[in-house]
């Protein structure tokens, strides 16, 4: 296989973060559908996606290899399982799910599959971050011993 054809479920923040540097930073990967969320029309037409309605619809495609899970954690085992049962590889969000029960079943399903299954943290991508990641190489903002930050968006605009 070539290129990973990639399914995104899910179409807020994190969604389009992952979409972003599926898009610009990966070689393998190809973008091929979205599902999920309000946001999904705009997702798929920002990046030539097509929208599919369902999960099911989604996990159904031939040309869907992988997919990358980035909803709300408390439907993150009930999707990741969906998926290992169609035999499609899956990267979800953190946190991977809410309690350990669900992340056990969530590895049990992709082991069973035989599908790999990974968990990420997608931040670092955002062009703020790699910024400050550059400065604090440069040694321009002195010894770090400790970073935070704080996001702020519009509530209402947040949707999956």
């Amino acid at each position: 296989m070539d290129t990973v054809g990639v399914g995104m479920i899910g179409s807020g923040y994190i969604a389009r973060t992952c979409t972003e540097c599926i898009s610009k930073y990966n070689e393998g990967g190809r973008l091929v559908a979205v599902t999920g969320g309000t946001r999904a029309p705009v997702l798929a037409e920002d990046y030539g996606m097509d929208v599919e309605p369902s999960l099911e619809a989604l996990l159904s495609r031939s040309d869907v290899d992988a997919v990358l899970v980035a909803t709300p954690h408390q439907v993150h085992a009930e999707q990741v399982i969906a998926a290992a049962e169609h035999g499609k590889h899956v990267l979800v969000e953190k946190p991977m799910a809410t309690n350990v029960a669900d992340c056990d079943a969530m590895i049990a399903a992709c082991e069973k599959a035989g599908i790999t299954l990974s968990v990420i943290q997608t931040l670092r991508y955002r062009v703020v971050f790699k910024r400050a990641k550059q400065l604090i190489d440069e040694g321009r903002i002195g010894k770090v011993h400790m970073t935070q930050f704080t996001s702020l968006w519009e509530v209402t605009s947040i949707g999956v």
